[in-house]
């Protein structure tokens, strides 16, 4: 056929009778699960929803600490533990006040 060729469904099956005939007017119950109740899905809609609702704010919680807490490190004078004033701890210090490499501006 000059390399076509056509497609055809596939044919239907032969029906023949069933081998065993006491099973022929059976009506079997349906088991199938209907799923759950009303009440079990709203049980269930409220509870992940709380749960939710609990992560988002734990979340907002989470990055606001972090937001607010920074990460600003003091350079404290050696012999301030040793002082009851600041200016005492600046006279126990042997170097001096640490000279400040890069300052931080705030607008």
């Amino acid at each position: 056929m000059c390399g076509f060729e056509e497609i055809t469904q596939a044919p239907d099956p032969v029906e023949s009778r069933p081998f065993d005939q006491s099973l022929v007017n059976i009506t079997y119950p349906n088991t199938l699960d209907k799923g759950m109740a009303l009440y079990e899905r709203v049980v269930i809609g409220v509870v992940l929803s709380l749960f939710l609702l609990i992560l988002i704010i734990v979340l907002y919680i989470i990055c606001y600490h972090t937001r607010q807490k920074g990460d600003y490190e003091t350079k404290e004078a050696k012999g301030a533990d040793l002082a009851d004033n600041p200016d005492m701890a600046i006279m126990y210090n042997q170097e001096g006040l640490p000279i400040p490499k890069r300052q931080e501006w705030f607008v």
